[in-house]
């Protein structure tokens, strides 16, 4: 029998393992890799939610609201259109910048000999 491809989620009943055929789980187990690849794809044609998200995310974490639902509704609802894209282009700019900078260090990482490398592997 396939076995779900992830670990069981915290707080739910265990997996029946016998619920699916081991063809249907395969199918299942398939469709979640196609999913995943195929939302990963969309995000990096669209930088603009990652930057929308971070955005209203450090306005919670800075604010800290009471209700969450009801501070994000009138976030969005009391933006213009003009403003909302304003803080965009400020938070993809600044994407921009991490991923410029990124590359020139992944670049000058590939220029050092493999012994001067040095890796983290406590993370």
């Amino acid at each position: 029998m396939a076995a779900p491809q992830h670990e069981q989620p915290r707080g739910m009943d265990k997996y029946d393992y016998f619920a699916l055929s081991e063809e249907q789980q395969e199918r299942l187990n398939q469709h979640k890799v196609s999913t995943r690849v195929a939302n990963e794809h969309y995000l990096r044609k669209h930088p603009e939610l990652d930057c929308l998200l971070k955005t209203i995310i450090n306005r919670v974490l800075r604010d800290r609201p009471e209700n969450i639902h009801e501070y994000c509704a009138d976030f969005f609802s009391q933006q213009t259109e003009q403003q909302l894209a304003l803080m965009l282009s400020d938070q993809v700019t600044r994407v921009k910048g991490q991923h410029n900078h990124t590359q020139q260090l992944i670049s000058a990482a590939q220029t050092l000999p493999p012994e001067e490398l040095v890796y983290d592997n406590e993370h």
